[in-house]
């Protein structure tokens, strides 16, 4: 699978990422922060100030594995399968 670099909108980005609930996929910020997630859900995320410009710049709240991460769809950077290594998602320089 070749990796979706193209524009993507934060609801495009998070439909792929929960159509992946089940698989094994590797989420890394564009702070090279990595998380290794199962399954994620849409949540509301309390307010910090060291994250809510994510918030501002139209990012979706998602958690996964029951609490395990927290994030903002904007922190994401690549989407990869764990299983097979492929990268799915890149996020685009703005």
């Amino acid at each position: 699978m070749m990796a979706a670099h193209y524009p993507m909108s934060e609801e495009q980005l998070v439909d792929m990422l929960l159509d992946r609930n089940g698989q094994r996929t590797l989420v890394t910020t564009v702070n090279k922060e990595p998380m290794k997630v199962t399954s994620l859900e849409i949540t509301d995320l309390h307010s910090d100030a060291e994250w809510d410009h994510y918030a501002d710049i139209g990012g979706i709240g998602l958690m996964s594995d029951g609490g395990k991460y927290s994030f903002y769809s904007t922190e994401v950077g690549t989407v990869t399968d764990l299983i097979s290594g492929a990268l799915i998602y890149t996020r685009k320089p703005a």
